[in-house]
């Protein structure tokens, strides 16, 4: 992950297709993605924090058919590894401490996700926070799909440590 995140931040800001070309299991994972570099970004806010945003609609349904929950928990765990390692500069460099703000657009999405898919990526978030305890900031579910409003009444999709941080709203990112 250091010669990716080196490279990603070679300019003045985040670029994404150097963290893409190191990532794990992306020969697999990358296909299932439209526009990988425009539906996964990454952003500063203007208190500092570090926003990851994951557009879920432009993930493919049928990825999880191809590509493991293992594999697909490493992919996530390596996006999760470069953002804390961005983040840690930024607090070095700012001498504030900075957070990791994720924000998963889920306009677009179509009934509710893969089980497996949603297992990834808890997976993830959990090894994650236990890596990087004090930068893992909130998780924003925005533009919740009626359907998965509903199946999340009735059924946990995350874990209990993500729970506390998570937050669901309405309108355009």
């Amino acid at each position: 992950a250091k010669k990716a995140y080196d490279e990603a931040l070679e300019g003045k800001s985040w670029s994404n297709p150097p963290a893409f070309r190191n990532a794990p299991h992306r020969e697999k994972i990358l296909p299932y993605i439209d526009g990988a570099g425009d539906q996964v970004m990454h952003i500063t806010s203007d208190w500092g924090d570090i926003c990851y945003i994951l557009r879920e609609a432009a993930v493919k349904d049928d990825i999880t058919q191809s590509v493991s929950v293992d594999e697909l928990t490493d992919f996530f765990l390596y996006v999760k590894e470069l953002n804390a390692r961005w983040c840690y500069a930024r607090t070095e460099k700012t001498r504030s401490i900075c957070q990791i703000i994720t924000l998963e657009d889920l306009a677009g999405v179509k009934g509710s996700q893969s089980a497996d898919f949603r297992q990834a990526i808890s997976d993830a978030y959990e090894q994650s926070e236990a890596l990087h305890p004090l930068v893992t900031g909130p998780t924003f579910l925005l533009n919740m799909p009626f359907q998965m409003k509903v199946a999340s009444a009735f059924k946990p999709l995350f874990p209990e440590s993500m729970k506390a941080k998570l937050r669901s709203g309405d309108g355009r990112l």
